[in-house]
């Protein structure tokens, strides 16, 4: 003691800053960081017995420890926490920790987390250790753009931007930075750069279906009404073609969802962003199936989709094939419905000869009967002793020019029986003999050798049938078979 007081005043003065302070450095909380490839740990010693009760519980986006001191023994809260907390890995899901006194016994001790983590806490008398589920954050490039994330929820734009800009410094082709920066830009009302960073986030393959709103905002606010409605309609597109996606996964899928703790976050994963703590179901399932197996279901995927595309072009091939022999048929059938017998070349049908040698022959055949009447008209009444040629010579002769004529004139009005009895009499056919009669009865001359026979092929050419041509012609039917019939012999 003597030894003390002969001691410079300096000398003490230093003696007692660094006794001061190492009591409090005694007194006060220990805290170490552990990192691993899946968790971070923290571990709280303490100086005496403290009780530590959690208030919130896992997951979350922070812990908070709520900590009761022993006022015996003559610690109190501030002295507990005296200095700045360590700074946690850079590597890890850990924001920071945070120090809130109630009194001088008691206080809240806050870990602030990125985003909503899985947590365990084991706690001890004198030591409290915290493991955190934090391996989507290992990456650098990806631990920066969360962070920005983080700040970006808080309301902290600046820091954010800060952020993001670390980002792109190291990876200009990290979409999603830009989408963010754009939407600082945009609340900031900095139009032309929030357009810019939209635009490099669109080339760059920013897969958000929100990028299209927020170009939309932006074009509405800066009064460019039509590129602000051409943008919102390609929002409900995209967002349309994502659920029908969502709905045939969630079809096609054979296992159920399946929750996991963690997740791996790459920087071009904006959904991860969403939740990270958690993936949507079709993530997780491909997560869960092995290469192996995803690899057999594409490849089934595939060969399903070519059947279906084969079966389809087949179809269509029929399809054709039959639409083609349809075509071919119906123009063959009107081939042979319109088919006309060909023309002679230089033979013609001469209806008149024919008309005149049947008229002879009736004209005989009437002559005959005509004949055996008077034959035996005079047989009755000749007187005996008479010869029969003076009875000869006292009759005129049988069938005079002038009946004859009038007989053509009014050949025309003849019964069909009568025609049919003729006909079989003179064996010939009845169209014949109505056509040779009906040809006679015309009394112009014109009429009477006219040639009909341009005008029937015509007719027929004309598809007309054989009762319409009789009836165009004035003829009757079996006139027309038989103009019909002689004309294919001649030919």
């Amino acid at each position: 003691m003597y030894r003390l007081q002969r001691l410079p005043d300096w000398v003490k003065m230093v003696w007692l800053i660094g006794w001061l302070f190492g009591v409090q450095w005694a007194s006060a909380m220990d805290i170490r960081y552990e990192q691993t490839a899946d968790l971070t740990r923290i571990q709280l010693q303490f100086p005496h017995p403290t009780q530590v009760k959690l208030l919130n519980f896992s997951p979350a986006n922070k812990i908070i420890l709520k900590l009761s001191l022993d006022e015996a023994a003559g610690i109190t809260f501030s002295g507990l926490v005296a200095g700045t907390p360590p700074q946690p890995p850079q590597t890890s899901g850990i924001v920071g920790i945070r120090y809130i006194p109630i009194d001088n016994a008691h206080g809240l001790v806050i870990v602030d987390l990125l985003d909503k983590l899985e947590f365990q806490v084991r706690t001890g008398s004198t030591r409290i250790r915290l493991e955190i589920q934090d391996r989507q954050y290992r990456q650098p490039l990806d631990n920066l753009y969360w962070r920005g994330v983080y700040y970006q929820r808080k309301g902290d734009l600046k820091t954010a931007l800060q952020y993001y800009r670390r980002v792109v410094f190291q990876n200009r082709g990290h979409a999603h930075a830009y989408y963010k920066a754009g939407q600082i830009r945009l609340a900031w009302k900095q139009y032309r750069l929030a357009e810019i960073n939209f635009n490099h986030a669109l080339r760059k393959g920013c897969d958000s279906t929100r990028i299209y709103l927020y170009m939309a905002r932006l074009y509405r606010e800066s009064g460019k009404i039509q590129l602000a409605q051409s943008y919102e309609k390609k929002y409900q597109e995209v967002k349309a073609q994502r659920e029908e996606a969502e709905q045939a996964k969630k079809k096609t899928k054979s296992e159920p969802p399946m929750r996991i703790k963690l997740v791996e976050a790459t920087s071009d994963s904006l959904r991860a962003a969403e939740t990270p703590a958690v993936a949507d179901s079709a993530q997780l399932a491909q997560g869960a199936s092995p290469p192996q197996k995803r690899a057999r279901q594409r490849l089934l995927v595939y060969l399903i989709l070519g059947s279906v595309f084969a079966l389809f072009g087949f179809s269509i091939a029929v399809l054709h094939g039959l639409k083609r022999q349809r075509e071919k048929f119906l123009v063959q059938a009107a081939q042979t419905r319109r088919q006309v017998a060909p023309k002679p070349a230089n033979q013609t049908v001469n209806v008149a000869a024919r008309k005149k040698q049947i008229l002879q022959m009736v004209s005989q055949l009437q002559d005959k009967k005509e004949q055996s009447e008077s034959q035996e008209r005079d047989a009755n009444l000749q007187a005996p002793g008479e010869e029969p040629f003076d009875l000869a010579e006292k009759q005129s002769h049988p069938n005079p020019p002038q009946e004859q004529a009038a007989w053509d004139e009014g050949a025309g009005s003849w019964s069909p029986e009568r025609q049919k009895q003729l006909a079989k009499e003179l064996n010939l056919g009845v169209g014949e003999i109505e056509l040779a009669l009906n040809l006679s009865a015309h009394h112009h001359m014109v009429h009477r050798n006219q040639n009909y026979k341009q005008q029937i092929l015509d007719l027929l050419a004309r598809n007309y049938s054989i009762p319409e041509i009789a009836r165009e012609l004035q003829l009757g039917q079996h006139e027309v078979e038989l103009f019909l019939e002689l004309s294919a012999k001649q030919a």
